[in-house]
């Protein structure tokens, strides 16, 4: 029988996939192998206050296996001498005659180094009560569970393709005491028109054709914007259209054959229901870029072409703190693969302080809510420097710029830009499937 000792800190997420993962596992290669858990332990500070909240969240995740979960509370977890005292208690009262599996990614160093401490002395003792001692963290960088000693688990495998570690976007926000609300997208979901959009700028190789296309578009929102509260009354309008820009006729064609209204030319909005007219506007307003990612991402999920696969996707997450309704944050998208959240931004801004502003919201939530192995992505429609040679508003510079601020690696982080738009789904592809 093997007792499981888990380290929680604020991020309750690699314990539960730990967790998930050596519950399941009922031969492994090493010393637990035909050993499961039998029980489990989840140390956790009550410094700060919320800690206690953070245990109650992390338990009823794990509700659902059939083994005993004590809580052990630390009262002053910074101290060294209080963190070897409570692991030896916890031995004599838990664990004596059984082995023991450290898992401390959760915890804070003095913890982590302190239960390993504790437990390598009473392992040492001769009357030792106590059997094999191991202990493992969760690498987010290669997605395993690094041992102590031998080769990682899974062995030659990645912990975000194990079924049991797969987490939906609904359990990672209430793992952190958010409630949510998805959005989605509207109806008819006007992933055509995104498209064309998306070609409209992907096909700007130059830069008079890039302005003449970002001019085109920005006419087009400006129409929306100035029409806006008409667009949102939920009365019949007398007459009220949109002009499509010579540049954009191939956009008013796919919106007129997917709305059934209108033509390449103009588009009608009085002849468009209430509810159609408003996703619409938001749709022209930049939510085509949101539009064409999730319909990209949904196509790699249904082809199975990712590896390891798309496991939840959502669009348009809202997510708040019950203490805080108001105060919500939002992902464009959410992909899920196993436990991996990767945290999409989508701006049609052309202003890199807009971008950037972006920016940091989706690395901040991304890394609140899914912890080191997240990653984020921020679409823009920013120009490479092949069409835009100005490093102050074109993609290279912005990357550069958020290197430098935030120090984020490459595997952490990804900026596309309009040069990305052609072939979206190749994009995606591989920025998913790039070893981390």
């Amino acid at each position: 029988m093997t007792v499981g000792v888990f380290l929680s800190g604020t991020n309750p997420l690699p314990n539960l996939v730990a967790f998930r993962y050596l519950l399941t596992q009922e031969v492994v290669e090493g010393v637990l192998q035909n050993d499961p858990l039998s029980e489990l332990v989840l140390v956790y500070t009550h410094e700060p206050r919320e800690m206690g909240d953070i245990f109650v969240r992390l338990r009823d995740a794990m509700k659902g296996a059939v083994l005993t979960i004590h809580p052990w509370p630390l009262h002053h977890a910074r101290s060294p001498e209080v963190v070897r005292a409570a692991v030896q208690e916890m031995v004599q009262r838990l664990c004596r005659g059984k082995n023991v599996h450290l898992h401390y990614t959760g915890g804070t160093k003095v913890m982590s180094v302190h239960a390993h401490v504790a437990l390598a002395l009473e392992q040492a003792r001769d009357d030792r009560q106590i059997g094999t001692v191991t202990s493992s963290y969760l690498d987010a960088d290669a997605c395993v569970l690094q041992l102590d000693r031998g080769a990682p688990w899974p062995r030659g495998g990645d912990l975000r393709a194990v079924p049991a570690c797969a987490l939906d976007v609904q359990t990672l926000l209430g793992l952190h005491g958010r409630d949510l609300r998805i959005g989605g997208l509207g109806t008819p979901p006007l992933t055509a028109t995104a498209e064309a959009l998306c070609a409209a700028f992907a096909g700007a190789t130059t830069w008079s054709a890039y302005n003449g296309i970002s001019n085109a578009y920005q006419h087009v929102r400006r129409q929306v914007e100035q029409n806006g509260r008409l667009i949102r009354d939920a009365r019949p309008l007398a007459r009220l259209t949109i002009q499509w820009p010579a540049e954009l006729q191939a956009v008013g064609k796919a919106a007129a054959a997917e709305l059934k209204a209108g033509d390449a030319q103009w588009l009608p909005l009085a002849d468009l229901v209430p509810e159609a007219r408003v996703w619409l506007a938001a749709v022209l307003h930049g939510k085509w870029l949101e539009v064409a990612v999730y319909d990209a991402l949904a196509g790699l999920r249904t082809a199975a072409a990712v590896d390891p696969p798309i496991t939840g996707l959502a669009a348009s997450v809202v997510s708040w703190l019950p203490a805080t309704p108001d105060r919500t944050a939002e992902l464009d998208v959410a992909v899920m693969q196993g436990y991996q959240l990767t945290a999409i931004s989508c701006t049609a801004s052309r202003e890199v302080g807009r971008c950037k502003e972006h920016a940091f919201e989706v690395l901040f939530r991304a890394g609140q809510q899914g912890g080191d192995a997240a990653r984020s992505v921020l679409v823009t429609l920013l120009a490479p420097d092949t069409v835009n040679t100005n490093k102050e508003t074109n993609l290279p510079g912005l990357i550069a710029d958020l290197h430098d601020d935030y120090g984020v690696r490459d595997a952490q982080f990804t900026v596309l830009g309009i040069d990305s738009l052609g072939d979206l789904r190749g994009t995606l592809r591989a920025l998913l499937t790039r070893t981390r």
